[in-house]
């Protein structure tokens, strides 16, 4: 684990306890490593996976400054560890709360009416999102809690809590019952319709092969007929690049990970290390272009640090772009600078669609306060939050969405997604495969027509 002054070693005077600001936690440090505990207003309880860890298996980085105030992150990714990534804060308590309890395998807490106490509670104190989503918690409480007996089964209450979260429609919001059972709470608008032409059709009868194979169709929109010369792929396949024309470069980021096959946990330094590499090679390429199309029409997230760094490759100086507040604490500004590498700062397209979500999202807003972007499709998805992870007892899980991200004008993006600054249908319910390809002609005549009225030849 490393520290400003590159300490290798957990530094023992971090040991005792320290109290999350953000997002309900307190871990206490100690020689075997370190005991994650997890709070609500119900009660403190100890993770029953993330315990005894060393502590760099969860944090990478560390700051520890003057007055007992310790910031931890997840990934050392060297100079750019605070700039790529916000820091979770602590201060230092004397000594761990009483009311922390270290297990929930007793039958106290493994009664299916705690659990719900506690399943309400979790969501009570962490989730941000009920005003907006039109959602009057207490009121569910009251409509469900009495449905719920000592008697209970886990299904019975799996069942129960999924009705309660449905109503979300939060994509980031994720119930598990251990690995038997999970759902997801978000619509995805282009799944539904992907469903009703598969349930209009007879030659495909596995769902999930037809949507693979509507997605390989995408991809080949793009390999063949779009792109005049090569089609570049890197990054395991990550990011495509090419000519749309001598005056229009393409580059089409579909996802923010797995830029490394097998790529894990600790190698997003090695991660971003590639994507800034693919990108000297995209800019090189593009030296005599006039302006970019930045395909994210299929981008289904990853991690933050790829969109800060990626938004960077296109910046002109640095921009407040976003806001992050999570419910519990003060907003945070996140600052988007321009990368010390080749940049491209000519007139820049992004193209999003409601397939655009999470990172992918982020990815728009922090380009979106430069003066020489313009997103042009669909609003993206509106799940933006980063996800929180809490255990409940008797193997259930649930993950929330506790961080608010505004615009510098104070919009809140979370629901309501990124509004393009010039609509296009990208995928039109009647016509999935056709309005992509539709949607991309449209883009190159809008940008050319742009070029060509600010910079003829």
């Amino acid at each position: 684990m490393s520290a400003a002054r590159e300490s290798r070693q957990p530094d023992r005077q971090l040991d005792g306890v320290w109290q999350e600001l953000a997002y309900g936690r307190i871990i206490k440090i100690h020689a075997r490593g370190f005991d994650l505990y997890h709070t609500t207003k119900l009660l403190c309880y100890r993770d029953p996976t993330g315990t005894d860890l060393a502590l760099d298996s969860r944090y990478s980085h560390y700051e520890l400054a003057k007055g007992g105030r310790l910031t931890l992150y997840f990934h050392d990714l060297g100079e750019n560890t605070r700039r790529f990534q916000n820091g979770e804060r602590f201060r230092r308590l004397p000594k761990l709360p009483a009311a922390c309890v270290d297990s929930l395998s007793t039958s106290e807490y493994r009664n299916p009416v705690f659990i719900f106490d506690l399943f309400w509670q979790t969501f009570k104190d962490h989730y941000a999102f009920f005003s907006e989503r039109g959602i009057d918690w207490d009121a569910v409480r009251s409509r469900y809690r009495a449905r719920v007996t000592p008697s209970s089964s886990h299904d019975e209450l799996f069942d129960l809590f999924r009705e309660m979260l449905g109503s979300l429609n939060d994509g980031h919001v994720h119930l598990y019952l251990g690995t038997k059972r999970h759902f997801q709470a978000g619509r995805n608008v282009v799944r539904e319709n992907l469903q009703r032409a598969f349930e209009a059709q007879k030659s495909e009868t596995n769902f999930g092969q037809y949507v693979s194979a509507w997605a390989g169709r995408l991809k080949a929109t793009v390999s063949s007929g779009l792109l005049q010369g090569p089609v570049h792929r890197a990054a395991n396949d990550t990011i495509w690049w090419g000519s749309l024309n001598d005056r229009i470069g393409y580059v089409n980021v579909y996802l923010l990970t797995n830029f490394i096959e097998n790529g894990g946990w600790k190698s997003r330094s090695a991660q971003l290390r590639l994507v800034d590499e693919t990108f000297d090679q995209i800019f090189e390429e593009f030296q005599g272009k006039s302006a970019v199309l930045l395909d994210l029409t299929h981008n289904q997230g990853g991690f933050d640090a790829a969109s800060e760094l990626i938004a960077g490759r296109f910046a002109d100086r640095a921009r407040h772009a976003l806001t992050i507040r999570p419910i519990l604490t003060k907003p945070e500004k996140l600052i988007v600078y321009p990368s010390s590498r080749a940049r491209f700062t000519k007139p820049v397209y992004v193209l999003t669609s409601p397939i655009t979500v999470s990172a992918g999202e982020g990815l728009v807003a922090m380009l979106k306060p430069f003066p020489h972007v313009k997103q042009i499709g669909e609003r993206t998805r509106g799940y933006l939050s980063g996800i929180l992870n809490k255990p409940l007892p008797a193997d259930f899980a649930v993950s929330v969405t506790s961080q608010r991200f505004t615009t510098p004008d104070g919009k809140l993006l979370e629901v309501a997604g990124n509004e393009p600054d010039i609509p296009l249908d990208v995928f039109p319910a009647n016509d999935m495969d056709g309005g992509y390809r539709r949607a991309l002609d449209r883009a190159v005549a809008l940008i050319m027509s742009d070029i060509l009225a600010s910079h003829p030849r």
